[in-house]
């Protein structure tokens, strides 16, 4: 008998048990599906938390901005919550905080995580540990506990700095937190808390330029200064990226900080400082949840349309782009 070298079953090692081949191919075939599947079992939970947590609580907050009914049981329009909620005469004065609150916060926020780790960078080891432990500590504190914190750091009677507070005339807690000062206070409250993880992260990243890089650039007669700005920032500036956006989503969302600062003393700070703090009201003593679903899908559309500009202007996702 003579057997046919160009039969493919040949090649595929013959059938298998139930007609089924096997064999190298069969195997690489096996092979090439589980590499192709891992990725997605292993994402799977990320992807069903994302889904209860994140998907369905917004679907359900477009639901019911555009269904629920009003507080005194009247039926609203389509568009009649976003209305509703943007002609309050709070609107305003609440937007015009988060700006403020924004722009002090976000790039000072910047600024000092990069320089902090960047600093870190030129003194590896043991002092880099210790300082990266110190600088996340304070991230350990819940929002509500930090602001606890500052709520003593800011009274001159009782606060270290009471020598600073003496010098610029402030002889009490009422002179210190009042309207003007809030976005102020608000900034270095979330930078003392959410700084260190950023430093941590964005020293990891500094870690993971080649050293054959910066040993080049040295020898070229880079110094330290030139060497960050032009050789070490560059590699890392997509983190700048990442920062802007997450921080730029949780900065509009300021809640935790006003809301303590405002139970702490009556004056101190409005209750609708903030337009998550305007939605909680709308909610919780309006009964309005239409409008406070509203604001919330405001919110959350404005930081999504800053990500996509930011994404885009950048070249974020751009493939070739370097670290």
């Amino acid at each position: 008998m003579v057997l046919d070298q160009d039969d493919p079953e040949l090649k595929s090692g013959g059938p298998g048990p139930q007609g089924t081949m096997s064999g190298p191919g069969a195997q690489t075939s096996i092979a090439r599906r589980r590499q192709w599947l891992t990725p997605y079992a292993y994402l799977s939970p990320f992807l069903v938390f994302l889904a209860v947590f994140g998907i369905f609580p917004i679907l359900y907050s477009v639901y019911l901005s555009l269904t629920s009914t009003a507080g005194n049981g009247a039926g609203a329009g389509l568009l009649s919550n976003y209305t509703t909620g943007d002609r309050d005469f709070r609107f305003l004065s609440s937007s015009e905080n988060i700006g403020e609150y924004v722009l002090i916060w976000l790039p000072t926020l910047i600024v000092l995580v990069f320089v902090a780790a960047l600093l870190l960078d030129q003194r590896p080891g043991r002092f880099a540990t210790a300082m990266r432990v110190l600088f996340y500590v304070p991230g350990a504190l819940a929002g509500s506990a930090s602001v606890l914190v500052w709520l003593f750091m800011l009274d001159p009677s009782v606060s270290p700095f009471k020598i600073v507070f003496q010098i610029l005339g402030l002889s009490n807690v009422n002179q210190v937190i009042t309207p003007p000062h809030i976005a102020t206070i608000v900034a270095i409250i979330a930078i003392f808390t959410g700084s260190g993880a950023w430093i941590v992260i964005v020293y990891g990243a500094l870690s993971g330029i080649p050293r054959e890089m910066l040993e080049a650039a040295a020898l070229d007669g880079c110094g330290q200064v030139r060497l960050a700005w032009n050789i070490k920032l560059p590699q890392i500036r997509r983190y700048a990226v990442l920062i802007v956006v997450l921080s730029f989503a949780t900065g509009t969302q300021v809640f935790v900080e006003p809301t303590i600062l405002y139970s702490a003393g009556a004056g101190f700070v409005s209750p609708t400082w903030s337009i998550n703090e305007l939605s909680y009201f709308y909610a919780f003593t309006y009964g309005r949840f239409g409008v406070s679903a509203a604001l919330s899908v405001e919110l959350f559309l404005v930081s999504l349309l800053i990500a996509v500009v930011v994404v885009l202007k950048t070249g974020f996702l751009s493939a070739g782009q370097s670290r």
